[in-house]
């Protein structure tokens, strides 16, 4: 495999050995194609492309990455290490273990005219006015519940004594109910299940952490 592309520090963070390793550079100084290097090394190396997780943010970055791995290790006859978007790998997880959380695997995911149904529904049922709080904003507030890992369990409406997210934080319970009963999850959901699954369950999160023995995050 040719690296003399590479200047002295990209090779550097290519040819790294064991442990965690943090690259920090600015846009356009090739902190992708030190990944996407990193990974053909890895596997010209001997390395399971099986057991290489590389994660992005967007699906053009991750589509990006497969194709210059693909161009490096062409003519190989390798299976394909897992390469895609923090949500795209957690749906993966998802369709194969959410039952271990008491879903079915034939989960869907709702889209923001979904989630605006179904928060407008859950408002109604609780006397919320849509007028006083756009249901728009109080979705707002509850994505960012789920960002910051908060699970409905966990909300409690004291902590937010005024404003949309006090009755966010009331609706946030309803609104995560009634999609479990319609076996349904939204964007945000996606990473949080995730880690509930490996919080959960042991198996899954033994199985995981066996295989994955050469994570690459990009842009975390």
């Amino acid at each position: 495999m040719n690296l003399e592309s590479l200047n002295p520090q990209q090779l550097e963070a290519v040819q790294h050995g064991k442990g965690p390793l943090l690259v920090v550079a600015g846009a356009g100084s090739g902190k992708t194609r030190v990944i996407t290097s990193r990974i053909a090394n890895l596997i010209h190396q001997g390395i399971n492309p099986d057991s290489i997780l590389a994660i992005t943010f967007t699906n053009k970055a991750a589509g990006e990455m497969k194709q210059r791995v693909f161009k490096m290790l062409s003519g190989d006859d390798l299976p394909s290490p897992w390469i895609s978007t923090f949500h795209s790998f957690c749906l993966r997880l998802l369709r194969k273990h959410i039952n271990e959380l008491d879903y079915s695997r034939e989960f869907v995911i709702y889209d923001s005219s979904d989630q605006l149904s179904l928060i407008k529904q859950c408002m109604r049922s609780i006397d919320i006015e849509a007028e006083a709080f756009p249901p728009k904003t109080l979705l707002n507030h509850i994505s960012g519940f789920k960002n910051d890992f908060i699970l409905p369990i966990d909300i409690d409406s004291d902590n937010f004594p005024f404003g949309a997210k006090m009755k966010a934080a009331e609706v946030y319970p309803l609104y995560q109910h009634n999609l479990k009963i319609s076996n349904a999850l939204d964007f945000d959901d996606l990473l949080i299940m995730t880690v509930r699954l490996f919080k959960e369950s042991e198996a899954v999160l033994e199985r995981y952490s066996n295989q994955f023995q050469q994570i690459l995050v990009d842009e975390f």
